[in-house]
């Protein structure tokens, strides 16, 4: 087993850290968790946020084993509300096989297809032809997918899909084209295929419903976009209500970890909102009618409507959150560098994203889930 610490030092550097690399006596998931509890113990470590693992039931079992332990000695983050992060790959990958499964057959139509294509350069010529007689000026390159990544057939359906033409056309005038789905393999089965119209459109329909996955992943390693920006993904894809609802759950778990993080610091989690009024700045209702006392405290009343709908008043947190989001196309955006040119004016914000950004998303290598 091997247990690796993720975190942001000081510096905002994103750090990596192999801390145990064991062998265990198995895969129960009693026997992980104590194998995980005892390396935080031999190197110090008090604070657990997270642990990034599938969703095997033996890593569950091992996680709430680890949560046990350290709720009680109060070594975890909002008591381990959060602890178990399952890798995100690993569902998508789970979701998008359930959707492969679908139309298995018309992907293995176009599967099949782009096979006979890229088995020899005689058969790539031919097909070459067809796509310059059918005008075509796609530059993506045919290829076969990897059954282990999902993506690459992600990849080969959307470049398949810019050559139909030149599949129909292939089929017309290439008689090699055609026999290949007549003759049985060593196994004496027959290639099912060539894709017709209707698989095509599957395929179609297919590849928007796997671009949505795809773009995510890329999500996954790429720059971390903000709440209001996940919020509005949230929205387009599940709708008004599924996404407000989503993202509340977000801000709601920001706002807990907000307030355990001020308690730490022995901070105020307000800057303004419900002080009282300073000595100076009651009226003086002495000697005042009773119309210009009423008149007085409705104005006041008026300006604590607008204090409480003033950014000023509100939390550290609402006023980040209310801030304009960074441009989702500058490609170079480092949210690190960000945090370490603001920490100072979100001195306790600053120590929530360094435990935020820190967490692992998916177990799997970008290159690797991709």
């Amino acid at each position: 087993m091997v247990v690796t610490a993720h975190f942001i030092d000081g510096d905002w550097t994103y750090q990596k850290k192999i801390l145990n690399f064991c062998p265990i006596a198995n895969h129960k998931g009693d026997t992980i968790g104590r194998a995980i509890e005892s390396c935080l113990l031999k190197w110090g470590i008090d604070r657990l946020f997270t642990i990034a693992a599938d969703n095997a039931s033996s890593n569950e079992v091992a996680i709430d084993y680890v949560k046990k332990k350290t709720k009680e000695r109060d070594s975890s983050i909002l008591g381990g509300e959060f602890m178990h992060m399952r890798c995100c790959a690993h569902i998508l990958n789970l979701i998008v096989q359930s959707g492969l499964k679908s139309i298995h057959e018309s992907i293995v139509k176009v599967w099949n297809a782009v096979r006979f294509v890229r088995a020899s350069p005689s058969r790539f010529e031919k097909f070459q032809e067809c796509v310059e007689n059918e005008k075509i000026k796609a530059k993506c390159l045919l290829s076969l997918d990897v059954p282990t990544r999902w993506s690459s057939t992600y990849l080969m359906l959307d470049c398949a899909l810019k050559f139909v033409r030149a599949f129909d056309r292939l089929e017309e005038e290439d008689e090699h084209y055609k026999l290949y789905f007549c003759e049985a393999d060593g196994n004496g089965k027959k290639p099912i295929g060539p894709p017709n119209y209707l698989d095509w459109e599957n395929v179609k329909t297919f590849v928007k419903f796997l671009g949505i996955f795809y773009e995510a992943t890329l999500r996954f390693s790429g720059s971390l976009y903000r709440l209001k920006y996940v919020k509005f993904w949230f929205r387009e894809w599940y709708g008004k209500d599924k996404g407000d609802a989503m993202s509340s759950k977000v801000q709601d778990a920001l706002k807990r970890l907000y307030v355990e993080r001020v308690g730490q610091n022995g901070a105020s989690s307000s800057s303004g909102s419900g002080a009282s009024l300073s000595r100076d700045s009651r009226p003086s209702v002495g000697n005042a009618s009773l119309s210009d006392r009423i008149k007085s405290y409705n104005n006041r009343f008026k300006q604590h409507l607008a204090d409480e709908d003033s950014v000023e008043s509100k939390s550290k947190l609402d006023r980040y959150l209310l801030e304009s989001s960074e441009d989702p196309d500058v490609e170079d955006f480092d949210i690190l560098m960000w945090w370490k040119m603001n920490s100072s004016r979100n001195r306790v914000l600053s120590q929530i994203a360094r435990d935020v950004l820190a967490i692992l998303v998916s177990t799997v290598a970008s290159e690797f889930c991709l």
